[in-house]
C-alpha cells in the first residue's frame, strides 16, 4: 500500500523552489495592489516580525499577495487585516504542529519563510465598501467580500500563468 503524503508537511528549504513563480512586475494586476508591510523571519524565536507597514492599512479587510524576492509566494484574504494574518501564520510553530494544535498551511507558510530566511513584501488590494445597518448599528463592510473577490483573483491568476502560487496551499 502506497504511504500517504501531505505537502503540507514538508515546508519550502531553498530559495531555488521559487525559480518557476511568477514575477511580481510580471503579474498583470500588480498595478491594482498596493504596497501593505514587510516581515522577516526570526528563526529564534520561531516567528515572523513585521519590519515595515501602512499603520492605517494594517487592519482592513484585503486580498494579499506576498512577494519573495521579486517572486509571487501566495495569494490569500485578510478579512480583519494583515495584522491578524501575520499572527495566524505565527501560529504554524513546530511545537504546535507536533501537538496537531496549528493549520498545516500556516505550519507550511511560516515554516517556509523561517526556511527561506528572506524577507517577504505584502501588497494588498481592499474590496469597495459599502455602508450597512445592522440593529441600528451603521457598519463600513467590503463588498463584495474578500473572500469572494480572492476567489476571482486566484481563479484569473490560474488561468492565466496555468498554476497557483506556490504558497497557494489550500484547495
Amino acid at each position: 500500500m502506497a504511504k500517504y503524503t501531505n505537502r503540507l508537511d514538508e515546508p519550502l528549504k531553498k530559495m531555488s523552489s521559487l525559480a518557476d513563480q511568477v514575477p511580481w512586475q510580471m503579474y498583470e494586476h500588480s498595478e491594482d495592489f498596493q504596497y501593505l508591510c514587510r516581515i522577516a523571519p526570526d528563526k529564534e524565536n520561531e516567528r515572523l516580525v513585521i519590519t515595515d507597514e501602512i499603520k492605517e492599512n494594517m487592519n482592513r479587510s484585503c486580498i494579499y499577495i506576498m512577494v519573495i524576492e521579486g517572486r509571487i509566494f501566495k495569494i490569500g484574504t485578510a478579512l480583519r487585516g494583515i495584522r491578524g494574518r501575520i499572527s495566524s501564520y505565527n501560529s504554524g510553530r513546530t511545537k504546535y504542529r507536533v501537538r496537531g494544535t496549528n493549520s498545516g498551511a500556516n505550519y507550511w507558510v511560516l515554516q517556509s519563510l523561517l526556511n527561506l530566511e528572506k524577507e517577504a513584501i505584502f501588497f494588498a488590494y481592499y474590496p469597495p465598501v459599502q455602508k450597512c445597518t445592522i440593529f441600528g448599528e451603521t457598519l463600513d463592510e467590503p463588498f463584495p467580500s474578500a473572500k469572494s473577490v480572492e476567489g476571482v483573483i486566484i481563479r484569473r491568476f490560474e488561468d492565466r500563468y496555468k498554476k497557483k502560487p506556490i504558497g497557494c496551499t489550500q484547495g
